[in-house]
């Protein structure tokens, strides 16, 4: 059953091992920058070969690129593309690495 407010912003993330691309509906593209994060004196690369290998990094790197690009008030329907071979680790991964968003729910494509 679809929810009564229809105007629920969306976000589409590839989470790629080189790149991190976000689009909001009714925006576009709106960012599209490598997957590094640092969290201390150097580069961290959260996600590997397809694989997220620090979700703690993956959630700090889209709190600090997405948070404010989002509607404060309201709680997104996150949609996350998974690789082929990412299986349900990677969906289960990318669902914690998300919550920082406060998303109303999760689709994983």
């Amino acid at each position: 059953m679809w929810p009564l407010r229809r105007s629920c912003p969306g976000i589409a993330l590839d989470l790629g091992s080189a790149r991190t691309r976000a689009w909001v509906a009714g925006r576009g593209l709106v960012l599209d920058v490598p997957t590094v994060t640092f969290p201390g004196t150097g580069a961290a690369y959260p996600i590997q070969r397809g694989t997220i290998v620090d979700t703690p990094g993956t959630a700090r790197m889209l709190a600090r690129l997405l948070v404010h690009r989002l509607p404060r008030l309201t709680r997104p329907l996150v949609v996350v593309t998974a690789p082929v071979l990412g299986g349900v680790a990677f969906r289960a991964e990318a669902r914690t690495a998300v919550q920082v968003l406060r998303p109303r729910g999760v689709l994983t494509v």
